[in-house]
C-alpha cells in the first residue's frame, strides 16, 4: 500500500488492480504481459460467462421498506417482552397490537420514496426505536445489502469512464499550477487516501442516500477524516486509511462494516479505478458539502427540513460552522485539481 508503482513493470504509478490476483498494474500492456498471461486469460473467460448469464433482478422497494420496519417492530417487542412476567392481554389490547403491527396496511397506497409520509404513519414506539437504531449504528444492519458504485465494475478489466451509477465529475477543474506553484508534497497523495476512505464509509453508512441526508452525512464524513477535520498530514497511505478506524473509535462513530479490511478494500477499489473514479468520488464529496451548506445556511434552511430528516439530527457531534464548511469545500476543490493535473480534464478558468 505504501508503494504506488506498477507491480509488473515497476516504472509507472499503478492505476488498476487485477480482480483475480489483486496485483497492481498501470496499463493494459502490463496486464497482458507474459508474466500475467495465465491470470488474464482466465479473467477474460469468466467475463464472457458472466455476461452471458447476467439477468435483470429489479429491487422491490416496497417489500424492502416493509421488511425493515417489520424487523424494527419485532426487535422492539423482543427487547421489551419479559418471558418471566405474566402476560395478560384483553381483546382491546390485542386489537391495538394488531393495528400497530400491520405495517403493510399502513404503507399501502403511498409513495415509498416519500420519507415524510412514511414517518407520519409510524407509531410512536416505532419512531422511538428507529431513532435508537440510528444512535447506536444498528440501522445499517437492518438495511438491504448495498453495493456502492465503485464496486459494480470491480470484476472488470476495463472500467467504463462513466455509467448510470457513477457520480458526475465536476466540469472546468482548474489547472493545478494556477492554484499551487510548488511541487506537491507526498503527504497530499496520502491525505487523499484518508479523504476517500472517509467518503467510502459515508456512502455505505447512508446506504447510498448520503445526499438525501446531506448535513448529517457531511458531519459523519468530516468526523472520520482527520485531514478534513484538523488538517492532519499522513506519512503514508496505509496510515491514512487506518486513521479512519482510529478516529471512529476515539469519537464513537459507527462504521458501516465490522471488518476494517472492507474499508481498505473500498478505498483501494476507488484508487485502482483510475483517474475518473477518484474524480467521481471527490466530485460527489464536493457536491455533498455544497448541498449541506445550502441546507444548513441557505435562505430556506430552516423551512425545508422535514420531521423525518430531524430524526437524524444531533447523532454526529461535529461542530461545523459556515466558515469551516467553506474551507473544507476549498480543500476538496484543491484535491480535485491535484488529481486532475496533467490530464485533459484540467481547464484554465
Amino acid at each position: 500500500m505504501s508503494s504506488s508503482l506498477c507491480k509488473i513493470c515497476n516504472k509507472n504509478d499503478f492505476k488498476y488492480s487485477c480482480p483475480k490476483c489483486n496485483i497492481l498494474y498501470c496499463s493494459l500492456t502490463c496486464y497482458k504481459s507474459p508474466e500475467h498471461l495465465k491470470c488474464s486469460e482466465e479473467f477474460y473467460k469468466k467475463c464472457v460467462e458472466d455476461e452471458i448469464s447476467a439477468t435483470s433482478n429489479p429491487t422491490d422497494d416496497v417489500k424492502k421498506m416493509y421488511d425493515i420496519l417489520n424487523r424494527l417492530n419485532h426487535q422492539f417487542e423482543e427487547d421489551e417482552f419479559d418471558l418471566d412476567a405474566p402476560q395478560e392481554l384483553d381483546s382491546d389490547d390485542d386489537n391495538d397490537n394488531e393495528d400497530e403491527n400491520d405495517i403493510a396496511n399502513r404503507l399501502e397506497g403511498i409513495d415509498i420514496n416519500d420519507s415524510e409520509e412514511i414517518w407520519k404513519r409510524l407509531t410512536d414506539v416505532e419512531k422511538k426505536d428507529f431513532q435508537l437504531q440510528i444512535e447506536n449504528g444498528e440501522i445499517a444492519k437492518l438495511l438491504p445489502k448495498y453495493s456502492p458504485w465503485w464496486s459494480i465494475y470491480s470484476n472488470k478489466l476495463v472500467v467504463p469512464i462513466s455509467n448510470n451509477s457513477t457520480p458526475a465529475i465536476c466540469e472546468n477543474i482548474p489547472l493545478f499550477s494556477t492554484i499551487y506553484s510548488k511541487e506537491p508534497p507526498a503527504c497530499i497523495h496520502n491525505n487523499l487516501w484518508n479523504i476517500l476512505a472517509a467518503y467510502a464509509c459515508t456512502v455505505k453508512f447512508f446506504n447510498g442516500e448520503h445526499q438525501t441526508n446531506s448535513w448529517e452525512a457531511t458531519k459523519y464524513l468530516v468526523g472520520l477524516s482527520a485531514n478534513l477535520k484538523t488538517n492532519v498530514n499522513f506519512d503514508d497511505a496505509e496510515q491514512a486509511v487506518v486513521a479512519i478506524e482510529m478516529q471512529a473509535l476515539e469519537d464513537n462513530i459507527p462504521l458501516p462494516c465490522e471488518q476494517f479490511a472492507e474499508i481498505e478494500k473500498d478505498t483501494r477499489q476507488i484508487i485502482a479505478g483510475g483517474l475518473d473514479f477518484k474524480l467521481a468520488a471527490l466530485s460527489d464529496t464536493l457536491n455533498l458539502f455544497k448541498i449541506a451548506k445550502d441546507q444548513q445556511f441557505g435562505k430556506k434552511s430552516k423551512q425545508t427540513q422535514s420531521e423525518f430528516n430531524k430524526s437524524f439530527d444531533g447523532h454526529f457531534e461535529i461542530d461545523l460552522s459556515k466558515s469551516n464548511l467553506n474551507l473544507i469545500i476549498k480543500k476538496i476543490e484543491f484535491f480535485l485539481s491535484f488529481v486532475a493535473r496533467d490530464s485533459h480534464r484540467n481547464t484554465v478558468l
